[in-house]
């Protein structure tokens, strides 16, 4: 969208180990009104953990999920792959951006490899990045 107004998400996850990158994310998704809630998470078993937990409730399952690649105990792409684990209601409802600050060429094919990806993106998210993530949602998922 060109103007500085979204049709706001219902909820977005901002998965981390790095808390000025969170805080970034939720800075300029609540910035630009992109979604109405959005959860924070410093580690990937946390997220997966709420995901199983919330597998029922409907307003509880984000449509998008900010991603991090390299974080301690799980990786991004350990997330993925378990997320694939999940539910079928999970890969059709979530689009799963990697935000990410790795310039690894390796990382950037994994990602376009992987079905559940729908975006790659380099840190810090902005409202031009944000602009790119609405583009991608809408192309992949009805809303």
């Amino acid at each position: 969208m060109s103007n500085n107004q979204f049709r706001p998400y219902d909820l977005v996850l901002s998965v981390d180990d790095n808390q000025i990158d969170r805080y970034i994310c939720g800075t300029i998704v609540e910035k630009y009104n992109f979604a109405k809630r959005v959860i924070e998470f410093d580690m990937a078993t946390k997220a997966l953990e709420y995901l199983h937990e919330n597998l029922h409730i409907p307003e509880n399952i984000p449509q998008i999920i900010f991603l991090d690649i390299n974080m301690p105990i799980m990786s991004g792409f350990d997330f993925l792959e378990e997320i694939s684990k999940l539910p079928v209601i999970i890969q059709n409802t979530c689009c799963i951006v990697m935000l990410t600050s790795s310039v690894n060429p390796n990382d950037l094919d994994r990602a376009n490899n992987n079905f559940i990806v729908k975006d790659y993106i380099s840190k810090p998210l902005n409202k031009e990045k944000l602009d790119e993530v609405e583009i991608v949602f809408n192309s992949n998922f009805n809303r």
